[in-house]
């Protein structure tokens, strides 16, 4: 008898989770390339910033451990 009750809330779930996905409002295909092209440039410029972050640190270091010597 449970299995029966977990199996309809189960039921129950995904009815209600198809019913919202309906209801959602799909970007169209320019707005993604859009999205999609504005995440891949963030992507990039978080990239290089982190890189040129990494780069000076490192050198910062190599400098003081050169300094103890």
């Amino acid at each position: 008898m449970a299995a029966k009750s977990e199996k309809k809330k189960k039921n129950n779930i995904f009815k209600g989770m198809l019913k919202e996905l309906k209801k959602v409002t799909w970007p169209t295909k320019k707005e993604l390339a859009v999205y999609s092209v504005v995440v891949i440039v963030a992507v990039i410029i978080f990239t290089i910033i982190v890189g040129i972050y990494d780069l000076g640190l490192s050198k910062l270091m190599e400098l003081i451990l050169s300094l103890g010597k």
